[in-house]
């Protein structure tokens, strides 16, 4: 990109402002919806579990993450209702969709969609 004249660097701290303001927002967010914030919070998994999101639902797209929270919440909160060893069903739930669904849940729904014989006719 450099080459073609564009200002790599400023484009690179822009993004890295703008992450920082949606990382911000998702923080304030979360104090709003607990009411309250402690160190315990900022641990390794917290970390882990904003990356299963994300590979959950997929990279490539924007409602990926999206996607991936709303699965990775609700499967927590109906296994945990009935089991003590929820992080076991999410672990066979990660590896099943790591190995099967490499772009995500919407970049599988995305593919499904661009290989149906209806969508290709209109091609």
């Amino acid at each position: 990109m450099e080459a073609l004249g564009y200002n790599t660097w400023l484009i690179k701290y822009l993004a890295y402002i703008i992450a920082g303001g949606f990382a911000g927002l998702a923080g304030i967010l979360y104090v709003y919806y607990n009411g309250f914030i402690s160190p315990h919070e900022l641990n390794w998994t917290m970390s882990g579990y904003v990356l299963l999101m994300v590979i959950i639902g997929g990279s490539r797209t924007l409602s990926g993450p999206v996607v991936g929270a709303a699965v990775i919440l609700t499967l927590q909160n109906l296994i945990s209702v009935y089991t003590e060893h929820w992080p076991l069903f999410m672990g066979i739930i990660f590896t099943f969709c790591v190995m099967y669904f490499k772009d995500g849940i919407v970049g599988y729904l995305i593919k499904m969609k661009r290989d149906t014989p209806l969508f290709k006719a209109y091609k």
